[in-house]
């Protein structure tokens, strides 16, 4: 059970672990040494503090990066399950935040998925993790190619913190250039004898996305939800995947909506769908996983 000492420090914040004193009393059986880890974290209950008592497991989540494994504690009904992941079956990871909603997912060469939920005050931290494990997989640096004139992406104005994010991307890691930008758009029901008064009642908003790639991965950036009936300026989305890892991509028209292709990229046992408009950008996309459209239908 918990402490009194974890308990006043209890809070809906994503913690650092530095010290076997701060490892959450429900996983010390598990005998994790932060100071051998190159990260640890501890990700709580999503519970209210009013809610909590010293004698409550608080911590759902222990989170430890070391040399050759992540090594993830997730507190069940009865105890707590144990993951142990080589760096090198991670084959995707998605990150998002809407407000404070976080969501980090690991998908594995498996095709075991694993979902974190946090809050998302706590997304620089998340941050700091997804890099580390980025590091892990892909054992070198990508060293960016000759100086060229970088046209920035323009989505509109309800697109902007996208763009934000993609400088930030671009800063820290200059070697990445961008495979396709998009802004947002109401796309149109297939054929049926609803489709056009549906669209009018309610029309469907496809979400902006700018996806980026060098040697070692494909990054895109996009909101949480591809298609909402509503605008969406409060979330942000990133899939990241490695390119060594691709075994397949393939397209497909999209089985609703007009004009937009499912770009389907598998990755050994795991297969991720990426919405993209039917053109240059689909185009492009599809070239930056080195096939092309006849290749891909």
């Amino acid at each position: 059970m918990g402490s009194s000492k974890e308990f006043d420090a209890f809070g809906p914040w994503v913690l650092p672990v530095r010290t076997g004193d701060e490892v959450p009393p429900l996983f010390r059986p598990v005998e994790v040494e932060p100071e051998a880890m190159r990260l640890v974290l501890k990700v709580p209950r999503g519970i209210e503090r009013r809610d909590a008592n010293p004698s409550m497991d608080l911590y759902d989540f222990l989170i430890a990066v070391g040399d050759e494994l992540l090594t993830i504690l997730h507190r069940n009904d009865v105890a707590y399950d144990v993951l142990q992941l080589p760096f090198d079956q991670i084959v995707a990871i998605e990150d998002s935040v809407r407000l404070l909603d976080g969501r980090l997912t690991l998908r594995t060469a498996t095709g075991l998925e694993v979902t974190i939920p946090y809050n998302g005050s706590s997304a620089p931290l998340i941050g700091d993790l997804v890099r580390l494990l980025r590091d892990s997989y892909l054992p070198f640096s990508a060293e960016p190619g000759p100086d060229v004139e970088r046209r920035e992406p323009f989505l509109g104005p309800g697109d902007g913190s996208l763009v934000v994010t993609y400088r930030d991307v671009i800063k820290r890691e200059p070697g990445m250039r961008v495979v396709h930008a998009f802004g947002r758009r109401i796309v149109t029901p297939d054929s049926g004898p609803f489709s056009p008064i549906v669209h009018r009642l309610r029309p469907i908003t496809m979400h902006a996305a700018i996806a980026l790639t060098d040697d070692r991965e494909i990054l895109v950036l996009h909101r949480r939800d591809p298609f909402t009936p509503v605008g969406d300026d409060h979330s942000a989305a990133r899939t990241i995947v490695p390119r060594a890892r691709i075994t397949a991509a393939g397209v497909e028209r999209h089985p609703r909506y007009r004009d937009v292709g499912v770009v389907t990229v598998g990755l050994d046992a795991v297969h991720l769908n990426f919405f993209v408009p039917d053109g240059p950008e689909l185009t492009a996309f599809l070239e930056a996983l080195g096939v092309s459209r006849a290749q891909a239908r």
